[in-house]
Parts: structure tokens; sequence; C-alpha cells
């Protein structure tokens, strides 16, 4: 109230004759009814930088979950190995998949993968791969990667001897509905060599 006694907003009791504007849509970042449309599938009320960072950002989410497909194809064949799990092991190749092993060996298609590898491990009573994978590179449904390679091995009968290698992986991979599997692989041997393993006593006399 003023000094004159007037009131600068209505007086009490008087009816409020202010109305609310509705905003148009698109003003407060959201969307009406009206425009048939959910928020996030409305063109009108989200600008061109907007739409272009919720690209980038799937495709950034679709890439880590690529490279973390990648690795567990990688992992699982070497892991396969281990258990001797054939079964397990030809899931992870492409119908199409050509191995190159140690001395050049090579088998084409995964039942001749599986059973080349089931012969290299026919004496092996226990086996451990440790695997790193360096680098993985996608362009498109397809991938190369480099993978680091350290392998104990024990044969049978011979408890007390230990093979250990150490070698790189270079491998290319596609995706097909929806899965990575193996097209190719090359193993590229660095070293080799049998331990024995010793129980007490003096290493330097063993």
């Amino acid at each position: 109230m003023t000094a004159a006694g007037r009131y600068l907003f209505p007086s009490p009791g008087t009816p409020n004759r202010i109305t609310a504007k509705r905003p148009e849509a698109g003003e407060l970042g959201g969307c009406f009814p009206s425009c048939g449309t959910t928020t996030q599938g409305c063109r009108r009320t989200r600008p061109p930088a907007t739409r272009r960072l919720a690209m980038n950002l799937e495709a950034a989410v679709q890439e880590l979950l690529d490279r973390e497909h990648i690795r567990d194809t990688l992992y699982r064949y070497a892991s396969c190995i281990d258990v001797k799990d054939w079964e397990g092991l030809r899931g992870v190749f492409a119908e199409e998949a050509a191995i190159t092993m140690v001395g050049g060996a090579q088998a084409q298609g995964p039942a001749a993968i599986v059973e080349y590898i089931k012969h290299r491990c026919r004496k092996r009573g226990w086996q451990h791969h440790l695997l790193s994978v360096y680098h993985i590179d996608i362009t498109g449904d397809t991938a190369s990667t480099l993978t680091y390679h350290t392998s104990h091995q024990k044969t049978e009968g011979k408890p007390e001897h230990i093979l250990q290698l150490v070698a790189r992986y270079r491998d290319r991979l596609r995706r097909a509905d929806g899965r990575w599997k193996i097209v190719e692989k090359n193993m590229e041997l660095g070293w080799y060599e049998e331990r024995l393993r010793i129980s007490g006593g003096d290493l330097m006399n063993a």
C-alpha cells in the first residue's frame, strides 16, 4: 500500500487477473503432448549441437562395447584351450577363419583349427595362458588386434618339467549377428624354453 492508501497490487479479496502465458514448445527445453513426440525424439526442441552430442555419445558407447566384446573373444580363445573346451573354442572363430602358428603351420575353418590345436595339446596335462591385449583398431564391422602372450604348460608324464612360451598374436576379427569372431590369427613366437621344477633342495645343485 502507498502513502495515499492505494494498493500497488490487487487488494485483498480482489480476484487476481494476471494470467500465465503458456510457453511455446521448446521455450523450456521440453515438448508438449500436442507435438506428438517425446523430448528425446523431438527435433524442434533439440538444437543441432545437442543432436550431434547425442550421436557422438552413442558412437563412443558402442565403441567401448565393441572393444570389450573383442577382448572377451580373444581371452576366451586362450581360456578354452587351457581347459580343453573344444566346443567353446570353435565358437570364437568365423566360418572362414584361418590360423598360422609356430613354424608356419596353418589351418583353415573352425573344425580344422580345433583339430590342429587339440593335436598340439594332446600331451598337455595343464596349461595357463596370460594375455595382454595391447591394441584394438576398429573399422566398421572389422577389427585388428595385437596381443602379447605368455604361456606355461605342463606335459603329462613329466610333472617336474614346465614349458614356457612367449609370443604375440596378431588377429583380425569381424562382427556378425552382433558377435565378434576371429577371422585370422597369426602367432609370432619370441621365446620358448623348458624349465625344471625344483621341489626343495639346493637350486644351484639340482
